[in-house]
């Protein structure tokens, strides 16, 4: 009896989150739609933008947009990992906003970069 209980509570809990997802990727799709990225980052200013000159670009075969969330690993082993604000093509460098502030990352000194999550997109290769 209080199996049957525990259950169904879990398969309400996993059904609201299986909702809030898609309903989360649905609005983040609008967004897109309209030319419209939110970035939750109370550090991000108008400022931080404006350096930011192309909103989609490639490093290699891999294509980023700002949204996404990325993991970049340096050649020191310096790791930045963050949500990508764009890239400053004169400068050839990244603008990752970082748990408090926006950081530049060169693409020169870039070992690896790993795509977390992309914004506006169910599943990564898709």
């Amino acid at each position: 009896m209080v199996i049957e209980y525990f259950i169904t509570i879990l398969i309400v809990l996993l059904l609201t989150c299986i909702v809030g997802y898609v309903a989360a990727t649905m609005k983040e799709k609008v967004y897109l739609s309209k030319d419209m990225i939110v970035l939750n980052n109370r550090n991000i200013s108008q400022n931080d933008i404006d350096k930011v000159d192309a909103r989609c670009f490639s490093i290699g075969s891999v294509e980023i947009m700002s949204g996404d969330e990325i993991k970049i690993v340096r050649d020191n082993l310096e790791i930045v990992k963050g949500m990508v604000i764009g890239a400053n093509t004169q400068k050839n460098t990244i603008v990752v906003a970082e748990n408090s502030k926006p950081v530049e990352v060169g693409t020169n000194g870039i070992k690896r970069i790993k795509i977390i999550s992309r914004y506006g997109k169910f599943l990564k290769n898709f």
